[in-house]
Order: C-alpha cells, then structure tokens, then sequence
C-alpha cells in the first residue's frame, strides 16, 4: 500500500511537470525540442493542431498551453489563465513589448494571452525598379496605387490589382480604419464609412486599370503563372505577400527582388499574430508559466533564431516572424538577416489590435473579402446583410 502511494505521489509529480502545449505553428516543435533538452525539471510535449482555436474550443481535455493565430477573441481568454503575474515577473523594470499587439489581450483586466510574434503584409517588386523607391520606410496605399497604374499598358502590362490578392484587400480594409471587432450584442462590428471608403479605393483603382473586362482578359492570359515569374517577366510591376514568406524565398528566387511593408498615412498592416496562453484548468501550472516565460526572454528569442538559421528548420526568424519584443527585432534580427538592414518595421506605427469575434480568420476570409470581390460582379448585397447570410449558412464548431 505504501508503495502503490509514493507511485501515485511521483505519478502526480511527474504530469505536474509535464505540460502539453497545442500549436497551429509547425516551427514551435523546435522551439520546444529546444527547451526540453536544456530543461531538467520541466518538459513540454507539442501537438499540432492545424485549426487550433476549434480544435481547442471542441475539445473535452484540453492542452495546458496553446500558441497560434486567432487567439484574440474572449471565447478563448474566457479559458486563460490570468498572466499579470507572470507578465511582471518577465518585465519587472519596463515594458519591451510592442504595445499595438497588447490590445487585445485583456479579459476585464486580467492579461489572458502574450503576444509573441507577428508578420507585416508587404509589396514585393524588382529590385531595379524605376518607378518603386525601395528606400521608402514602407509603401502607401495611394502611392502604391499611382506606381501601379502608371505602369499599365494596354493589355500586355498591369501594375496590380487590389482584387488578386485576398490578404491586400483585407490590409486596405483595416488599414482605412475599419476597425473590425466584437462586441456583447453583435458576432462583428466595424466602421461603416470607412470600409465603404476602403472599397471605393479598390474600385477605383480597378477603373482605372481598365475596369472588370480588360482586367478578366489580363487575368486570363497570365495570372496563372507564378507571381514570381510574372515579376520577374516584367508582366507586372508588384505583388503583395506576407513578410515571412518573402523572407522565406530561396536567394535565387529572391536575389532581384526587394519589398516595402503597406502602409496608409504611416500605418504598418500586422497580417498574422502569433499568441501564447495558459489553460485556467490546468494541472501543469508550473511547467506552463515556466515555458512562456522562457520563451519571452531575449536570450532564449536569439537562440530560437539561431538554432533556426544553423539547423534551417522552421520559417523565418522568431515563430516565422517578427518577434513581439522590441530589441530582437531592433537589434537581434538585423545580425541575422541583412536584408532586414533599415527595414526593421517601425513598431511605433504598427496598426492597434483590437479584440476579434471568434473564428476571425475564417470570417476574413469566407466573409469579408469575398463580399468585396462579390460586389465586383455586380452584388449589391451591403455588408450587415452579407454577415447576417453567412451567419445562417456557416457551420459553427
């Protein structure tokens, strides 16, 4: 008997030591090997999740830790452990960590989940361009659009179209203050006048690269390529892509190439965000808190980065982008990557995050911008009644 108790004490012992982080990031599984062999008291076991937040929100048993997008929303803090004192107790003198990604992270006034990294939406083009200053802090929406018509010519060249890409046309709704949010009453709230403002620009700037027939014609003959060629091929002056994955090219493909982050009036687009929490219920506290602090220490951040660039596991430098604290990005990544040399973005301008209805990424997309591109055909359908349809036809979790 006394022996089947000291197995139950050690038992205990070891599940409290031991924590389970769910992740919809592939690169956190280094990130954790790391900390494992350099930890002898606690141990993290990563399980990937590719839809993290249902995945999460269905689940019975649920992780001790998760790290991953669309984390924003009170669904998911509502099930967080309170992280004020662990947040003081990583930065007890000051605060590092960028402040626009802080805004929706709380839940009344507890702090429930940690900024970790982000990337930028980004204009990628030729880096001997003539028309593009590759040495602008970041790329404006309305000079984007000049360049980009400038370059038009009848139908053998098209600067760009705000209409090819998904990820531009969701930027260019944010970043004209659209200000998509949840509240108590309603799945999504926004800014009316300025979405419509940010679909009148769009519209726009379609007209005047020959409106939807002359652009279908371009579309069809060539916008089955690879964006890269097309560049590359003169076809086009831009495309857009997220920061991490133009960090990612290989040099052969990226070699000619040189990017700026879209802006509007200065503001900087964060295109994905990567967060961290711990699950209120969990009985691996210590092993859990013990892991994100870790993680949101300098010294740990540049080993991530190292160990990534030595081993070339994983994307892009910390989580597969910038990191949420000042000075790796400041003064760490530019050691690592020179092509970051005077382009570390300015986090001063980074586009404030607000608390996001759950499920935001897939509301992005199968709602928002395809309303967009559904009024380019004629749809009149207005954006309450186009949230209200989705809400009947959606599937919840």
């Amino acid at each position: 008997m006394m022996f089947l108790t000291l197995s139950l004490i050690f038992l205990s012992c070891s599940e409290n030591n031991t924590a389970i982080l769910w992740s919809s990031n592939e690169e956190v599984a280094d990130i954790v090997e790391l900390y494992n062999s350099s930890n002898s008291e606690y141990r993290i076991i990563f399980q990937y999740r590719k839809d993290l937040v249902s995945s999460y929100i269905k689940a019975d048993n649920k992780p001790d830790l998760v790290i991953g997008e669309d984390l924003q929303n009170k669904d998911i803090k509502k099930n967080m452990l309170s992280l004020n004192k662990l947040f003081d107790e990583a930065f007890p003198l000051k605060n590092p960590i960028i402040p626009a990604l802080t805004e929706g992270i709380y839940l009344n006034d507890d702090i429930k989940i940690l900024p970790l990294a982000f990337t930028l939406t980004s204009a990628v083009f030729n880096r001997n361009s003539k028309i593009i200053d590759n040495t602008l802090p970041s790329y404006d929406l309305k000079l984007m659009k000049e360049n980009a018509v400038s370059y038009n010519s009848e139908q053998k060249l098209r600067g760009y179209s705000p209409y090819w890409d998904r990820t531009f046309i969701f930027a260019a709704m944010e970043l004209y203050g659209s200000a998509f949010s949840s509240s108590e009453n309603k799945t999504l709230v926004w800014n009316n006048d300025n979405v419509e403002s940010a679909v009148d620009f769009m519209i726009d700037w379609n007209e005047l690269n020959g409106g939807n027939e002359r652009m279908s014609a371009f579309n069809d003959k060539f916008l089955y390529e690879n964006r890269i060629k097309l560049l590359k091929d003169k076809k086009i002056l831009l495309t857009t892509m997220d920061s991490s994955e133009f960090m990612t090219l290989s040099d052969s493909m990226s070699h000619d190439l040189d990017f700026l982050y879209l802006s509007r009036d200065n503001t900087l687009h964060p295109d994905k965000m990567i967060f961290g929490g711990i699950t209120k219920k969990t009985s691996a506290r210590q092993a859990s808190s013990d892991f994100l602090l870790w993680l949101l220490q300098e010294n740990t951040q540049k080993k991530i980065i190292e160990s990534v660039l030595k081993n070339k596991t994983g994307g892009f430098a910390f989580m597969g982008g910038f990191s949420s604290l000042i000075n790796i990005n400041k003064f760490i990544l530019p050691q690592f990557y020179p092509r970051l040399s005077g382009k570390i973005p300015d986090y001063r301008y980074l586009l404030p995050q607000s608390d996001k209805p759950v499920d935001f990424n897939s509301m992005r997309d199968e709602l928002l911008t395809t309303w967009v591109l559904e009024n380019t055909k004629g749809d009149t359908l207005g954006l309450t009644d186009a949230l209200e349809k989705w809400e009947k036809l959606r599937v919840p979790f």
